[in-house]
């Protein structure tokens, strides 16, 4: 995959010089920084996606919690379901 990637980044380098060569110049100026906010968007999608992860699962603990409690309270016979 990321020889394909860069086979095609090369080739077309290889064609815009041909057509164009003040744009490809342009385009190569430029790539460095795409790839920097490529690295930087990612790392920030990363840090929140680990944030959802950790909030998912303590809500999960909660909601077992809440059946466990439930549980006992209806085996004591203390209690009755209510409705989520």
């Amino acid at each position: 995959m990321v020889f394909q990637s860069m086979s095609s980044i090369v080739a077309g380098l290889i064609i815009g010089f041909i057509f164009s060569w003040e744009l490809s110049l342009l385009i190569v100026a430029i790539a460095p920084l795409m790839v920097i906010s490529g690295f930087i968007e990612m790392r920030i999608v990363m840090g929140v996606s680990q944030n959802d992860k950790e909030a998912l699962n303590a809500a999960g603990k909660v909601i077992v919690l809440k059946h466990w409690v439930w549980a006992c309270n209806v085996t004591e016979g203390k209690g009755t379901k209510d409705k989520m």
